[in-house]
């Protein structure tokens, strides 16, 4: 027996693969079956998933900040003026 599953949230891909095939019999978390039947077997969780691993290297690049000359300036500006007040009070 064979399940149509939309994998697009994965891989863009708009038409739907057939499972079992070619790309194994193992559907990712993510996909959703939209023709057939079957049972399965959580073999991973979290962010051992496809979608997991994505969103842990999406947060590992975000906790890389570089800090613009723009940003540098305003922070300066922003030191200046509550050392200002604090010296007003």
């Amino acid at each position: 027996d064979t399940v149509s599953v939309d994998t697009s949230p994965l891989t863009g891909e708009p038409i739907p693969r057939k499972y079992p095939g070619d790309h194994g019999d193992v559907i990712l978390s993510g996909t959703t079956v939209v023709a057939g039947e079957c049972y399965g077997r959580v073999i991973r969780t979290g962010e051992h998933t496809e979608i997991g691993n994505a969103q842990k290297e999406i947060m590992a690049d975000k906790t890389v900040t570089v800090v613009s000359v723009f940003q540098k300036k305003i922070m300066l500006v922003v030191q200046i003026l509550v050392s200002a007040s604090f010296a007003l009070v």
